[in-house]
């Protein structure tokens, strides 16, 4: 069974944390890990959610990651992408920065082989052309 994991970006501190629990039940609050331990409304931070895989660095990759691609499968050598849930496929996948639709196959396989470079809150520059960070 894959590890659930979540962490959060904090919209008004500007900070990511580890999520410690999630409470859905009442006043939709995410509890994160730092000190003192601080309670966010779900409106105030972007969880992330653990896909599950590393990159070559052992480094946990989460959902709004940027990963660079060092690779040739089909032409992708050298370029970076965010990993994003896709909904049409039920699957975590590679989606291009460059501002096309496109996107590929996020197996564990290929992760194993990418590095992670950042992630769409901390590192908005690395993601210049993305439209909706």
């Amino acid at each position: 069974m894959r590890e659930l994991k979540f962490r959060a970006w904090d919209l008004q501190t500007k900070k990511m944390h580890t999520v410690e629990n999630i409470n859905f039940c009442r006043r939709k609050t995410v509890t994160v890990q730092y000190n003192p331990i601080k309670k966010i409304p779900l409106d105030s931070a972007c969880l992330m959610q653990y896909i599950g895989a590393k990159d070559k660095n052992g480094v946990e990759i989460y959902d709004g990651d940027i990963i660079h691609f060092p690779y040739d499968w089909f032409g992708d050598s050298g370029k970076d992408f965010i990993v994003r849930w896709n909904e049409s496929c039920c699957a975590f996948v590679r989606e291009s920065i460059s501002g096309s639709r496109m996107w590929g196959h996020a197996s564990r396989e290929i992760l194993s082989t990418c590095e992670v470079v950042g992630n769409v809150y901390e590192n908005p520059e690395l993601v210049s052309n993305e439209a909706d960070t």
